[in-house]
Order: C-alpha cells, then sequence, then structure tokens
C-alpha cells in the first residue's frame, strides 16, 4: 500500500524573491507618495502663511486713528522690509501729523484676497479692501474701495510686506 501522507504544498523557488520584491516596491511607492503629499501640505502652509500675513497688512494699512496714528505706523514699520519700511518710516512723519490736524480715521476691512504669484521666499497678494473714512471734511463718512498689490518676502521664517501699491 502506498504511503498516503499528504504532501505539503511547496512554493516555486522564483515566488519568494517575486514576493520580496514586490513588498520593496510597494514600500517605496508608499514613501514617494507620502513625500509628495508631505511637500504638498508645506506648500499649502506656506501659501496660507503668505496670504495670511498680507490680509492682515491690508487691513492694518487700511486701518488707523489719529490718536493713535503713531502706534499703528509703528506696528507696519515692524512688518515692512526694504522700500515699503522707508515709505512707511517717511510717513511717520509726513501723515500722521495730517491724520492728527484732520481727526482722520478709518477701518478697513479686507473683502477678499488671493494669491497672484508665488516664488521662493516671494507671494504677491492682490487684496480688496473697503475702507470707512472719517475727518472733519466727512464727519458722517465715505466708504470707498481700494485693490492692492502686496508684496510678501519671507525674512528669517517671517513674512513681512515689501511693497503695497493701488491696483
Amino acid at each position: 500500500m502506498p504511503d498516503e501522507t499528504p504532501r505539503r504544498w511547496m512554493p516555486p523557488r522564483w515566488l519568494i524573491p517575486a514576493l520580496a520584491a514586490a513588498t520593496v516596491l510597494l514600500l517605496g511607492v508608499t514613501l514617494w507618495f507620502g513625500v509628495l503629499v508631505h511637500n504638498r501640505s508645506s506648500m499649502n502652509d506656506y501659501r496660507d502663511g503668505a496670504l495670511q500675513a498680507a490680509r492682515q497688512v491690508a487691513a492694518d494699512f487700511s486701518t488707523y486713528d489719529y490718536r493713535t496714528a503713531d502706534a499703528q505706523f509703528r506696528r507696519l514699520l515692524s512688518v515692512s522690509t526694504g522700500s515699503m519700511r522707508e515709505q512707511v518710516q517717511k510717513s511717520l512723519t509726513a501723515v500722521v501729523p495730517l491724520l492728527t490736524q484732520g481727526k482722520a480715521t478709518a477701518k478697513g476691512e479686507v473683502r477678499d484676497a488671493a494669491i497672484v504669484q508665488a516664488g521662493n521666499k516671494e507671494v504677491s497678494v492682490i487684496a480688496v479692501v473697503d475702507e470707512t473714512v472719517t475727518n472733519t471734511a466727512i464727519p458722517r463718512g465715505a466708504i470707498r474701495r481700494y485693490r492692492f498689490l502686496i508684496v510678501m518676502n519671507q525674512v528669517k521664517g517671517k513674512w513681512l510686506v515689501s511693497d503695497l501699491k493701488q491696483a
């Protein structure tokens, strides 16, 4: 009578190296997608940070009160760099006395803002701002709408405005 013990299945010799190679390939693809997702997230964080800083600059630039104008312009000075910093410095001596004399106030509200160009450590943002202004000539106030093109530069990990123009 022949031996009736069941035979164990033995994989072909090529199957184990093929499964190992497939596992390594799958692991590599998974890591590659993980890096892509992380880089995309980092880029979004970079852009979001620049956009938020530009929105704040637009609001600060269009909001002032003659009673605290010095402090407000110093705040703008602290978030400025390059030619914008020079412009704000000049405004401290030239514009603040005019605001005080005219008892001027303004409240800026950023309606919308979007990145129009992003590069390495520099982002350009367009911002639409409604500004409600009062002064001795317009005691009841007037609403003005502005579009600003704001250039933000990343300096030592902080977003600073280097240029702000009406668009």
